[in-house]
């Protein structure tokens, strides 16, 4: 890397011994009697077939490690070096089976790994080849499309009337660095919500950690590249638009408890929707959450930096659900 090399090291060094346990957290109770799953982090034996960028696009109905703003080729190589230093996820040997990245002779650059339901995420600006992204975002995330519309977490018919999308993952913060006024680094577990009346969609944020500390929630149209509208809660005990698990993590806690869990209840929906269409009169989403269909779920790390500053950051998920418990 450059003149910081040798503090990343130290800093990575200490940060992977701390996270490189293995996830242990048993799966919280359900609060309700059903549980319907919709997505769940399947065990991946590798990496290989198992990347996309915003280059190639995501293709549906596969568990991907998802880069975006970070240039065609930033999950093209297999990597040897040890990118755990700076996500704290350990691979088995051979690391270039379970790791994909830019430069394989560049410690620290932009690089994913993939192994069993795990991802981790080592997003670093300087080895970008994409020097404009999208509203100077960077980031990786698991990702996954549906091709269909089929999936009603709030179905009525199929659910009844207390139906709660549920959304949940393991996510722990790897090593950091931020140089220059303005840069923003978060982490974020979300879904696309596709508007069936309308053909709009949402991306329906559960913010985990934010760099300048717990955010109030907001909506907003999209500025990374989508027209979506974003809609964007955390993991508090009083938030209007998602509801935390009892056994959660909070967003930008401190505790060791790295399972992050948050509902999004019937009543926790239309309060988002609510705000939106009043803010936004010509959005015009509907009321009726029968008419919501997951058609996308993310879980990652995202880096906002403008022209003139530089960054990275490590991260690791875990076992990313979607479902509805009723």
């Amino acid at each position: 890397m450059t003149k910081r090399t040798l503090n990343l090291r130290k800093a990575a060094a200490v940060l992977a011994i701390v996270l490189a346990a293995a996830w242990t957290a048993p799966l919280p109770s359900a609060s309700a009697t059903t549980l319907d799953f919709h997505y769940q982090s399947p065990a991946l034996t590798g990496i290989a077939g198992h990347t996309a960028t915003d280059s190639t696009g995501i293709p549906a109905n596969q568990t991907v490690c998802y880069a975006y703003g970070l240039g065609s080729g930033a999950l093209s190589s297999a990597i040897a070096w040890s990118v755990e230093d700076f996500t704290g996820l350990v691979v088995p040997s051979p690391a270039g089976d379970w790791q994909r990245g830019i430069d394989n002779s560049w410690y620290g650059s932009n690089a994913c790994q993939a192994t069993g339901t795990s991802m981790g995420f080592q997003v670093h600006k300087d080895s970008s080849t994409d020097t404009s992204p999208p509203g100077d975002i960077y980031g990786m995330q698991l990702a996954y499309r549906w091709d269909s519309l089929n999936v009603r977490p709030w179905s009525s018919s199929l659910y009844g009337a207390d139906a709660m999308l549920r959304l949940q993952t393991h996510y722990k913060l790897g090593a950091s660095d931020r140089l220059g006024s303005g840069i923003v680094q978060y982490g974020q577990l979300f879904v696309s919500l596709a508007d069936t009346s309308t053909n709009k969609s949402i991306w329906y944020v559960v913010s985990l950690w934010d760099s300048r500390g717990l955010q109030a929630e907001t909506f907003l149209q999209d500025t990374g590249g989508t027209t979506n509208y974003n809609i964007v809660t955390h993991l508090t005990d009083n938030a209007r638009y998602a509801t935390k698990h009892p056994s959660s993590q909070y967003s930008n806690g401190t505790g060791t408890n790295d399972w992050y869990g948050a509902y999004i209840t019937k009543e926790n929906l239309l309060n988002a929707i609510a705000d939106l269409n009043a803010a936004y009169p010509s959005a015009g989403f509907s009321t009726d959450p029968d008419d919501y269909a997951l058609n996308f779920i993310g879980c990652g790390t995202e880096m906002y930096s403008p022209s003139g500053t530089t960054g990275w950051i490590g991260s690791s998920i875990s076992d990313v659900i979607a479902l509805t418990e009723y």
